[in-house]
């Protein structure tokens, strides 16, 4: 009974995967169709997407998607086949894993800078012997530089290939659009990274086995 109820979470997880699917294609700002399968989608408000997410997704474009096969047939969905023209150009929704490892990359610590330098004179006194047994006392002056970061050493090795945070991927997968072979109506997220183009006007694009269905979000 315990396996059971088990199971039955499990699946209940794995089927609700995303978010869920509103009642129409038509409860969405745009949609369009192409074969057996109806495509819905809007973009998520910035102030949204703070309480959606932890992870900050300031410098991307969060889509709401859906897909609505029609009754008895079955659509794949695959975050490849969407695309999304940012003005003149063309994005791919970005995975969740890439978006985590970039942002870890960005805060990862770095070593001093080694223009951080200290510059400080020195003086020593010694003897030295000369040919034929001449010698003689010498005075020598001079500076010293060390890093003012390292100490004079070399600069500490700090590793560049940070994994990504499993947490914060794990909660953009589970609420990123579903893949695989659905034969009812799923929706998700897809993240777009649009930086610096806010302004722009987004149309986002599906390629369908019947073709593309292209909905201008903006």
């Amino acid at each position: 009974m315990r396996i059971f109820v088990l199971i039955a979470a499990l699946g209940l997880q794995v089927a609700w995967a995303g978010t869920h699917p509103r009642p129409s294609a038509f409860d969405y700002r745009v949609q369009g169709t192409s074969g057996d399968v109806t495509v819905a989608a809007e973009i998520v408000p910035p102030n949204q997407v703070k309480n959606l997410f932890s992870t900050d997704l300031s410098k991307y474009v969060v889509v709401e998607v859906a897909l609505y096969p029609k009754d008895g047939s079955t659509a794949t969905v695959q975050h490849i086949d969407f695309s999304m023209k940012v003005g003149s150009e063309t994005v791919r929704a970005a995975a969740p894993d890439a978006i985590v490892h970039q942002k870890q990359q960005a805060s990862a610590p770095r070593p001093s800078s080694p223009s951080d330098i200290n510059v400080y004179p020195t003086a020593g006194v010694g003897y030295e012997s000369g040919p034929y047994g001449r010698g003689g006392v010498y005075h020598e002056e001079g500076v010293a530089v060390t890093g003012g970061g390292w100490g004079g050493a070399r600069p500490p090795a700090y590793p560049t290939n940070y994994p990504p945070d499993p947490y914060a991927s794990q909660e953009l997968i589970d609420k990123a659009l579903p893949e695989g072979a659905m034969s009812k109506p799923v929706a998700g997220y897809l993240y777009f990274p649009v930086s610096g183009k806010k302004k722009a006007t987004y149309d986002l694009e599906y390629y369908a086995p019947d073709g593309k269905i292209q909905l201008m979000l903006k």
